[in-house]
């Protein structure tokens, strides 16, 4: 019932800012950093993922469904440079209002030393950035849609800035087989308030589709995601000149993110991705570092799902991804067989 009035009228109200264009450098991009060490694991993106993790309506609303229910997560990123990026996120399904999920998300960038306009030192300050999100979803036999509202701040030094943002998700999942299909209309959204009088910022507006499925009498799950798909400039294809510009198979794969799960059993997975588009942006011109790869790790037991990930943006080294969600749903069944 709510996606049916937010929804259009959003639409109506964001629309006009999308068409106008974006500048090529959006701002709140932080948004964008993989929420959970499976979806690190997998290559950083992921929309097709319809199962029990009540992490993914933070990449697609769509994705949230009953088995969710009363799941609540915590994912922490030990990112570069002392950067530290939280996600929490907790699924709630009603049998009459569809699924709701809440999640927050908040990165910290540590101190960093600030200078006036001659160069002098004037301290030390602090910058972080946050987006709460609220999402509904409802599914109708094989399909499901769903919406996610989010309110984002950011506070580096004094300045400040802040935006209002959707997703819009659907998803198709097949009866009887391990395949979902799943598309995203990503951050689309307005600047609230900016940074100063003369900022231009924007939202990371972004298009995804994706398919994940795993071959039946096959242990491995494979999803392929397709983001950046209604701007087909490649980001750094602008510093390229001569021989540099990216080729057709660069062009192509740098909107592809493949992952792969190896499905040991219904407790344990092993994951691996590849970023074409990390690995092209990151990597230095001799040394790749293995930019663009990751790995990662999910084991369940009983009320508790564990999960590591780490993956290499850079020669610099391995950031490293760790979660833990709690089913809350399964404790009170236990209680009250009790």
């Amino acid at each position: 019932m709510l996606l049916k009035v937010i929804i259009p009228a959003m639409m109506v109200l964001f629309a006009p800012g999308i068409v106008a264009g974006q500048p090529d450098i959006p701002s709140f991009t932080f948004i964008d950093i993989p929420h959970s060490p499976r979806v690190s694991g997998l290559g950083s993106v992921n929309v097709s993922l319809s199962d029990w993790d009540g992490n993914m309506f933070l990449s697609n609303p769509a994705l949230m469904t009953a088995e969710s229910d009363r799941q609540a997560s915590f994912n922490h990123y030990f990112y570069y440079s002392g950067i530290g990026y939280n996600s929490f996120s907790y699924v709630h399904h009603f049998d009459q209002l569809g699924t709701w999920g809440i999640g927050l998300q908040q990165t910290g960038y540590g101190p960093i030393k600030s200078y006036d306009a001659a160069g002098y030192p004037l301290g030390e300050v602090n910058a972080g950035e946050y987006a709460i999100t609220v999402g509904n979803a409802h599914r109708a036999g094989n399909f499901s849609m769903g919406g996610n509202l989010k309110f984002i701040f950011s506070d580096i030094a004094s300045y400040r800035a802040s935006a209002l943002m959707i997703d819009i998700g659907g998803a198709f999942k097949h009866p009887s087989r391990d395949l979902t299909l799943g598309l995203v209309i990503h951050n689309l959204g307005f600047v609230m308030h900016d940074y100063s009088g003369t900022a231009v910022s924007s939202v990371p507006f972004d298009v995804r589709a994706g398919i994940s499925f795993k071959p039946e009498h096959m242990p491995f799950r494979f999803s392929f995601t397709g983001r950046k798909l209604t701007n087909f400039k490649i980001p750094y294809e602008a510093n390229g000149t001569g021989d540099e510009r990216p080729g057709t198979f660069d062009r192509v794969f740098s909107h592809v993110v493949i992952g792969t799960e190896l499905v040991v059993n219904s407790n344990l997975s092993i994951m691996g991705g590849y970023n074409h588009l990390i690995r092209k942006e990151l990597r230095l011109d001799q040394v790749s570092g293995g930019a663009g790869f990751s790995y990662g790790l999910l084991l369940r037991i009983k009320l508790f799902s564990l999960a590591y990930s780490g993956a290499s943006y850079h020669v610099a080294g391995i950031s490293h991804h760790l979660g833990i969600s709690v089913n809350f749903s399964s404790l009170y069944h236990r209680k009250s067989l009790s």
